[in-house]
């Protein structure tokens, strides 16, 4: 590292030496060659206008056109927040992209780290924030650590008179890309980036989501036409290509998921991500430069507040061959017998996807919740309808359900469990499948399907696939509960007999897919074994 380089302004793009493979930029290749095209004939004669991109984007986050600032890249947004805002005190919460903290000090900000704790899996502690700091910078997901922190968590951060400014440079990346905007968050500052997900970091273009009186002030800080047309024709053009953004977050989480396998027997503390990079420990504070010695270039870990030296940060590469490199230049430098380093909770062992089958009161979940009672961090995933004071006796099971729960354990009620098993830092019970289902067919649109309509079957297998997936690929400790069925009276309807066909056919993919599968009957348990047929 070059000594006389502020740390701060020590990013990726300067630490690839000429001949080495690139895995410390995270920007995904190659770019599209349709936008290639789109650009060709971009009007360079006459100035930018931008109305046609901010229109584009306001439609792709569901906002006003007054809502949106286009940015000359997301980076941009982070000076524009320092000269026009001139917070008194601004929180950076630490590891993270160290531009806005590098922002704020060059605009003579006065800035207080706040480093998220590594035996924690990086989460944030909002008492950890000063109560007197008018500005907080934070990434989600972070990059380098990969933590995509609750709404909850962020939300707890909102004062009076503060602004939140989130990174969500790598937000594209996640199943729903929409991010915290829309959220109700107060004094909340989503930054956007087209760079990562579409390979165009040559191009600078990004985009900011806040209050219209926000934005205004920051625009009044800008020169004249401050983003080229070029990236205004791109940012018109993707905001409309959300079935190619979903296809390419796809593909790096199917990378991402090989990676993770052929990582997890080395010596490495590995943090999960849903982005296009994971961030690693080994013992030698040297593997960087001995990486650099097989020819293969990582991202420095000690330039981010809060890591060292042993840390490196690695690019998900989407060439199969570039990602053996790294394998392979790993296995050669990396010492035996420390395979993981993490202060605090155990690498995952074998048998961490857990499936707990059981009929109506059988003692499923109690049983699902005694598999995890001994982690206090656990995420609890309920699929099911929410309580509304409609049904009484959903409405108490529910409760006695979260009765039963330890207190530090965190709720998340959403039908989005991929998402949710995608993105996870910690265990994960989901409870129950079976309502998970049931909502999915409903938005599949089965249930006011005639007699023989098989129409809405499509929309339900890619749900069905998606979870799978991300239950395949999960690299935490996860429990899932769902209803064995089959076995009872043949239902009475044709909606009975779908639902009844479609969770014995995601019981068995999971099952299938399971390093442990159990069944409850009268409060037993029983261990079921053998092959998948």
């Amino acid at each position: 590292m070059d000594p006389l380089l502020d740390p701060l302004l020590d990013h990726g793009d300067r630490q690839v030496p000429a001949g080495t493979l690139d895995l410390a930029v995270n920007v995904l290749g190659p770019t599209p060659g349709w936008l290639l095209d789109e650009l060709h004939d971009v009007d360079l004669v006459g100035y930018p206008d931008p109305a046609p991109a901010v229109a584009a984007l306001a439609a792709r986050h569901r906002t006003a056109p007054d809502r949106v600032l286009i940015l000359h890249g997301a980076a941009e947004a982070f000076s524009l927040v320092a000269h026009a805002l001139r917070p008194r005190l601004a929180a950076c919460v630490h590891p993270s992209f160290t531009a806005p903290e590098a922002a704020l000090r060059g605009a003579g900000v006065p800035v207080h780290r706040v480093l998220r704790d590594p035996a924690k899996d990086f989460a944030l502690d909002p008492a950890t924030v000063p109560e007197e700091a008018d500005l907080v910078v934070l990434g989600r997901p972070d990059n380098p650590t990969g933590r995509l922190d609750p709404v909850e968590a962020v939300a707890a951060l909102a004062r009076p008179g503060r602004v939140l400014v989130v990174d969500e440079a790598f937000a594209d990346f996640l199943p729903d890309p929409q991010g915290l905007h829309g959220s109700g968050i107060p004094g909340l500052l989503c930054v956007r980036s087209l760079t990562k997900l579409w390979g165009i970091a040559g191009l600078r273009v990004g985009h900011l989501l806040g209050p219209a009186a926000l934005l205004e002030r920051l625009a009044a800080v800008r020169q004249p036409w401050p983003v080229a047309s070029p990236s205004l024709r791109a940012a018109t053009v993707l905001a409309g290509a959300e079935d190619e953004r979903r296809l390419r977050a796809q593909r790096v989480a199917e990378d991402r998921a090989a990676l993770l396998e052929e990582l997890a027997p080395l010596p490495l503390t590995v943090w999960p991500s849903p982005a296009n990079f994971l961030l690693l420990r080994s013992s030698r504070a040297d593997l960087r430069d001995r990486l650099l010695e097989q020819g293969v270039a990582v991202r420095r870990g000690e330039t981010f507040p809060g890591l060292d030296a042993h840390h490196v940060r690695v690019a998900v590469h989407p060439d199969a061959e570039v990602r053996a490199a790294l394998v392979a230049a790993l296995r050669r430098v990396l010492p035996e017998g420390d395979a993981d380093l993490r202060p605090g909770p155990t690498p995952v062992a074998a048998g961490h996807r857990t499936l707990v089958l059981g009929g109506a009161r059988s003692g499923k979940s109690r049983h699902a919740q005694q598999l995890l009672a001994d982690r206090p961090d656990v995420l609890y995933v309920a699929p099911g309808p929410v309580p509304d004071g409609s049904d009484a006796d959903w409405a108490d099971r529910v409760a006695r359900h979260q009765q039963e729960r330890p207190a530090g354990w965190t709720t998340r009620e959403t039908t989005d469990v991929a998402a949710a098993l995608e993105t996870a830092t910690g265990p994960v019970l989901v409870d129950c499948l079976a309502t998970w289902l049931a909502a999915a067919m409903a938005a599949a649109g089965a249930w006011e399907s005639a007699d023989g309509d098989t129409g809405w079957q499509q929309g339900l297998d890619r749900e069905v696939d998606r979870l799978v997936h991300a239950w395949r690929s999960v690299r935490v400790p996860v429990v899932a509960v769902s209803n064995e069925v089959g076995s009872g009276v043949v239902p009475g309807t044709r909606s009975g007999v779908l639902f009844r066909d479609a969770l014995g056919r995601l019981n068995r993919r999971l099952a299938d897919a399971s390093d442990d599968v159990r069944l409850v009957v009268a409060g037993r348990v029983q261990r079921l074994e053998g092959d998948p047929q």
